[in-house]
């Protein structure tokens, strides 16, 4: 008997995650997540197709990037998270 009414048990995408783990020359040396757009209602449908002449009101998706450097493979050895990297 499930009587959740939460919004994302429906399988609706919620929004974008991206992902940068990987360390390379001149990147932040520290973790950080960036917003990079909130969620909102747009004015109009945005989509660019002509046979839907609707103008409801469309959510826009929010994104956010996750930055940060995890301990690289060395000399063949996968790379595993360090305690301090969990």
């Amino acid at each position: 008997d499930d009587d959740d009414d939460d919004d994302d048990d429906d399988g609706d995408l919620l929004g974008h995650f991206y992902l940068d783990i990987f360390p390379r020359k001149g990147k932040y040396s520290h973790q950080c997540v960036y917003p990079l757009r909130p969620s909102y209602q747009s004015p109009h449908n945005n989509k660019n197709n002509n046979n839907n002449n609707n103008n409801a009101p469309q959510r826009v998706l929010p994104a956010c990037v996750n930055i940060g450097n995890l301990t690289p493979s060395r000399d063949g050895a996968p790379s595993l998270l360090l305690f301090r990297e969990v």
